[in-house]
């Protein structure tokens, strides 16, 4: 039976169940609903009533839909990185990175490199949260133009997290569903991320080098404040953490041992740092496992690969331009969830490691194609800095481009 045909003979449970992932698509796509007063995650709770009141699933299904081991991973890494966020780890950096900047051209190298290297073991949303304000400070505070230290946090945020599969929610999320070893995908991917920063790093040199006198800054500063008992703790409990992953023990497992152990502590309340987890975004997971859910049991999935097989997904440069197209559309994170049925038994790792490093970097493409472009823009917006749009796309486009070549000829 050809595809045309056996789409004209949906069941209505089929047709129901992609019309409910279509209108969470639409909404995770643009953040609201032009209609209601909705976002990601409400969306994505109303999208798993539906799937439940249309009988697409039952609730129990539903419950089995979500991966509870991803969702526990990614509570267990907010909570690592909140750690970081209330001992001041951030300032700390800031400190570290204007003591030891001469100018602002050591200034803008350091600057891209520790949010590269803190988005690969810290959440990239986090650092980029958290690190961009220093950013700015210490700009202004060394009467700096902000422009091309803004656009290297962006870009290094998704450049570093992109060889590390803590680096961002995706990339947990293919850690625990592909069982890919961590140091294997490191090994793989960690070049690519030390070529993007220099990459990022010289064409901003060269972008803004008029903007970027080299005479030797003037601090005027008043040092960060940071809880150094707090910073080693959260450090040491992180790095054995880390440590687990590249041992390729039980991630859930170790990253909740190290959890227990941080909450262990009579220097912060526990609250705390249950207060620094982004229940939004858990929120929109489980929405979307569960509408993914509905839609591989309504059969619509088994069809494409019933009737397209493998073939298309066997082309590298085809599943990664599908890849980059839908992470900016809908973003990377629903790209993934969808994507990740179509990877092949065979030579399963490395369809995987393209899903994961294609997805994060396709995020450096414009100005609004991850959610870190638009936390910094946003900060910088509160702050009245304007990151122009087409400012973002000279040098994110072309570096973007050319490296997400260079992860398919370097990972054949």
């Amino acid at each position: 039976m050809h595809l045309i045909e056996q789409i004209i003979l949906f069941e209505t449970k089929t047709l129901i169940s992609l019309l409910i992932l279509l209108f969470l698509l639409s909404v995770l796509s643009v953040g609201k609903s032009p209609y209601f007063r909705i976002n990601r995650a409400s969306s994505a709770i109303i999208g798993s009533c539906f799937v439940i009141i249309f009988r697409i699933l039952n609730f129990d299904q539903a419950v089995n839909a979500v991966d509870i081991r991803t969702i526990v991973l990614l509570f267990n890494m907010m909570i690592l990185s909140g750690s970081l966020k209330i001992a001041g780890f951030f300032p700390m950096a800031g400190s570290f990175l204007i003591s030891n900047a001469k100018n602002r051209i050591a200034l803008l190298y350091l600057t891209i490199f520790i949010t590269g290297f803190l988005s690969m073991i810290i959440i990239n949303d986090i650092v980029c949260l958290l690190f961009t304000p220093i950013v700015v400070i210490i700009c202004n505070r060394t009467k700096t133009y902000p422009i091309p230290f803004l656009i290297g946090v962006a870009l290094a945020s998704n450049i570093g997290s992109a060889c590390s599969l803590i680096g961002n929610p995706q990339n947990i999320m293919i850690a625990n569903l592909s069982k890919i070893s961590f140091l294997q995908y490191f090994s793989h991917t960690c070049l690519i991320s030390i070529i993007g920063l220099f990459l990022i790093s010289i064409s901003l040199h060269f972008l803004y080098k008029d903007r970027l006198p080299k005479e030797t800054l003037e601090i005027k500063y008043k040092k960060f404040a940071f809880h150094k008992y707090l910073i080693y703790k959260s450090i040491s409990i992180l790095l054995f953490v880390v440590l687990g992953f590249l041992l390729n023990l039980n991630q859930v497992v170790i990253s909740s041992l190290g959890v227990a152990f941080l909450m262990l502590t009579r220097r912060i309340k526990s609250e705390k740092l249950i207060k620094e987890v982004d229940y939004s975004l858990l929120l929109t997971f489980i929405g979307l496992f569960i509408v993914i859910g509905a839609v591989e049991k309504s059969g619509a999935i088994n069809i494409v690969i019933n009737n397209l097989g493998f073939k298309i997904f066997d082309n590298a440069y085809l599943f990664a331009f599908l890849t980059a197209t839908l992470s900016n559309i809908i973003g990377n994170v629903p790209t993934v969830m969808m994507l990740h049925y179509f990877i092949p038994n065979e030579n399963a790792n490395y369809g995987w490691t393209i899903l994961a490093i294609i997805s994060t970097l396709a995020g450096n493409l414009t100005l609004t194609g991850s959610i870190a472009n638009i936390i910094v823009s946003e900060i910088a917006r509160k702050n009245k800095i304007e990151i122009k749009f087409l400012d973002y796309l000279k040098i994110g486009f072309p570096t973007t481009l050319l490296l997400m070549i260079l992860s398919l000829l370097v990972l054949k």
